[in-house]
């Protein structure tokens, strides 16, 4: 499959050092399925000769380059079909992450963010 990467011209390769667009690559990588997401990696290695994930490793930290990282490994699900009691567990799973403790569990929205179908984060 092939996919239109002039997005990626705006990363053309990651700039080191400088900083990256991070609204960018959330773009790019969070609203993508995980087809795409899979074309995207094999695009920008054609195009660049580089490995968009050791990019984004090397571009940016913490817990947004964990996101990142998550969302490269293609593993969100495709359906359309919505679980009503899985999504309300997700939803008591993040508040409980974020606003019902001290501190924010950011592993647990990477974990939920990045898996789950598009259908789902919207229930």
């Amino acid at each position: 499959m092939y996919i239109s990467c002039s997005f990626l011209f705006t990363l053309s390769p990651l700039p080191q050092g400088v900083g990256t667009a991070e609204d960018v690559l959330i773009e790019i990588l969070c609203t993508r399925t995980s087809e795409e997401v899979v074309a995207i990696k094999q695009q920008y290695k054609s195009d660049f000769g580089r490995d968009l994930e050791k990019d984004i490793i090397s571009e940016t930290s913490g817990h947004f380059k964990r996101l990142l990282v998550s969302m490269l490994t293609g593993s969100r699900d495709p359906s359309t079909v919505v679980d009503k009691a899985k999504a309300r567990a997700d939803a008591q799973a993040l508040y409980k992450a974020g606003e019902g403790r001290w501190g924010t569990d950011e592993s647990k929205f990477n974990q939920i963010l990045a898996a789950r179908s598009f259908a789902h984060l919207r229930a």
